[in-house]
């Protein structure tokens, strides 16, 4: 039994590489024939310094994204002259703008920053056409969060889907200059375009796997391997939920719940928690329970003390996610001896086989659009991550490379995901890629970067 709950944590410690610090971000374009969409952006307000600043952010977010171009180093035209453009004026067969569609451009944003509190605005133009598409847009948020703002809404308008801007991502970092055997990570939190970073934990233990929820912004689930613990069982993998305004922590599985998943197992013992997400509303989690040797799948009444077995023990059931609607859960099974992924009703019932092809299947996470579940897939010694559609029909395999690719989690749109690429030696890396697989960014880091989840989108709450 020793040897199987062994080979647990490594599949557990294989999900998560663990991590480091990101700043700066560097774009790569892999394949594909649609161009990105060519834009200037113009600052046309006094504060010059803040205007800069907010035109920068709002430029990197739309060009990282891989859908745009900046071309305002390129276009001819007198930038005063377009300052001056107005809704009137900005029309078909206007001159300046008829120069710069002969630069490139296909669309102007004009920002409008004004006074020390760096009240924003932005007008978006289709040279082409001459038509206003976002007239004056302005926004409540300050700062950073203003400008990712108004970089959602020209991203929004332009390509008809949600801007992934004003989030987040979470992610572990391994602690520099601890012996291989001692590890320590600690979870991090960066805004998506790399800036500032945030520690939340304290890099004494080792902290895994945290999944923001569909909705909370300021709560996570991860897993904590403490050895500073009392007790030998208290120093096993245990699932948390962890605010990240507060730096608090509770206990997914709480004392009565253990005692009653012991009677019940007739005194087996839990010997960790682990691959914990949350569910769409944020009142329950569905987590792995390893008992015996074997794992199956429960939720969790959070807040309460109510926990329900959805699958049963004899195998390994394990990286349990939600849908977007909540009817459904995904999880990896070798109960037919290959890892592969299913799908079952919350209560346990309806279990499907989804995947189908040759290889090893895990990690599955349903999109927030409803539509995709991205996967790792393992096969003849090469990683892969893949989507497919909620069915398990049309898969699709769209990043690999490195050593290893995994742990897959989606981005707030639906659009995108985040994953961690692990190179020989043990480096690995935060990467992005989209759906299509043709537009992939690295986030780079100061160490070690494994785990990254993105957060919903920010409202100012």
């Amino acid at each position: 039994m020793y040897d199987v709950v062994r080979r647990l944590i490594g599949a557990m410690l294989a999900m998560c590489i663990v991590a480091g610090a990101a700043y700066s971000i560097k774009i790569e374009v892999t394949g594909g024939s649609v161009g990105p969409e060519p834009i200037m952006i113009l600052h046309t307000g006094d504060n010059e310094q803040g205007g800069h600043e907010v035109v920068a952010i709002i430029l990197n977010d739309l060009v990282q994204s891989g859908l745009f171009v900046d071309v305002g180093s390129q276009c001819k035209v007198c930038k005063a002259d377009l300052a001056k453009l107005s809704k009137q004026s900005a029309v078909s067969g206007n001159p300046h703008l008829m120069q710069l569609k002969q630069d490139g451009a296909r669309y102007l944003a004009l920002v409008r920053v004004t006074g020390i509190m760096k009240t924003i605005k932005a007008t978006l133009i289709d040279v082409t056409t001459g038509k206003i598409l976002l007239d004056s847009v302005g926004t409540e948020l300050k700062d950073r969060e203003a400008a990712h703002d108004i970089a959602d809404k020209i991203y929004k308008r332009i390509t008809n889907e949600d801007g992934y801007f004003n989030t987040q991502i979470v992610y572990v970092e391994t602690v520099p200059g601890v012996a291989t055997s001692m590890r320590r990570t600690k979870v991090v939190v960066i805004d998506q375009d790399g800036d500032r970073r945030k520690e939340v934990t304290d890099g004494l233990a080792l902290s895994l796997t945290p999944r923001y929820g569909w909705t909370d912004r300021h709560t996570i689930v991860y897993v904590l391997i403490d050895d500073r613990e009392r007790t030998p069982a208290m120093r096993v993998a245990q699932a948390y939920t962890l605010n990240l305004k507060m730096k608090s922590r509770k206990r997914l599985i709480g004392d009565r719940m253990l005692a009653a998943l012991q009677s019940k197992n007739q005194g087996a013992p839990v010997q960790m928690s682990y691959a914990p997400r949350l569910s769409p509303d944020g009142r329950s989690a569905v987590l792995a329970v390893a008992i015996r040797g074997t794992s199956a799948i429960y939720a969790i009444d959070i807040g309460g003390d109510k926990i329900t077995q959805i699958t049963q023990h004899g195998c390994i059931d394990t990286s349990p996610s939600f849908s977007n609607d909540g009817k459904f859960i995904v999880f990896t099974s070798n109960r037919h001896g290959t890892e592969a992924i299913y799908r079952a009703r919350p209560d346990g019932s309806d279990v499907v086989r989804l995947s189908g092809g040759e290889g090893k299947y895990s990690q599955p996470a349903w999109s927030p659009r409803g539509d995709l579940i991205a996967f790792t897939k393992q096969h003849k010694g090469t990683f892969f991550i893949g989507v497919m559609k909620t069915d398990g029909t049309g898969e699709r395999l769209i990043a690999s490379g490195g050593y290893v690719v995994e742990a897959p989690s989606w981005v707030a749109n639906g659009r995108y995901v985040v994953y961690t690429e692990a190179m020989r030696g043990g480096k690995s890396r935060i990467v992005m890629i989209d759906i299509t697989g043709r537009h992939k960014r690295y986030i780079d880091t100061y160490g070690d970067a494994s785990s990254p989840s993105c957060s919903p989108p920010f409202t100012g709450a």
